[in-house]
């Protein structure tokens, strides 16, 4: 027997002078009124916790702020865990690669079909493809920000992901290299700044 999978899906919130950014949204509002669509497998191996509580627009009404408050969404990729939560942020403008953008609309492969939930976006968000080209920057190949006016935060397509953890005093090593393309978001000044130190 397949014993239940321990995962997350870290959220990660950014207030600028202007505005809320959410770097993905986890399983939203509608997943928890809609367990089905999630899938079986999904359901019945990674056992999410379909709680109100844990989900982004919730977490950040806790803070004070309301989910309009959240005017840029960054999805590091639309799998059903990473996107779930997009139809509670109906005003947001939402950035993603477009590769990863044309592999969750196509959906042809069985592996396609059970990353990506079309229910999940039913709602016709605000899409912001983003090329996976763009400038070097620090050993990174194709550095872009999201937009003209938030030149802070900048997003890097990487296709091909190691990803290497310790768990349970064992090394791991996860490689991502069918994803279409992942984006990894970082600040701008905060790298800066490391590489003068």
């Amino acid at each position: 027997m397949i014993s239940p999978a321990k995962m997350i899906c870290h959220c990660l919130l950014i207030e600028t002078d202007k505005k809320l950014i959410l770097v993905d949204t986890g399983l939203g509002s509608r997943d928890l009124a809609h367990p089905d669509g999630l899938g079986q497998i999904f359901r019945k191996i990674i056992r999410p916790k379909l709680s109100p509580g844990e989900t982004a627009a919730r977490q950040i009404k806790k803070l004070g702020f309301g989910t309009e408050d959240v005017r840029q969404i960054i999805l590091t990729h639309l799998d059903l865990d990473h996107a779930g939560g997009l139809s509670d942020f109906p005003d947001a403008e939402v950035h993603v690669s477009g590769p990863e953008y044309d592999s969750a609309m196509a959906a042809s492969s069985f592996r396609d079909k059970f990353r990506y939930r079309p229910f999940q976006w039913s709602h016709n968000p605000m899409w912001k493809m983003h090329d996976i080209q763009g400038e070097k920057w620090f050993g990174f190949e194709a550095v872009r920000a999201i937009d003209n006016k938030e030149t802070e935060i900048l997003l890097i397509p990487w296709r091909d992901i190691t990803i290497r953890t310790v768990e349970s005093s064992q090394f791991v090593e996860f490689r991502f290299n069918k994803f279409p393309s992942v984006y990894l978001i970082t600040y701008k000044s905060a790298v800066e700044g490391f590489a003068k130190a």
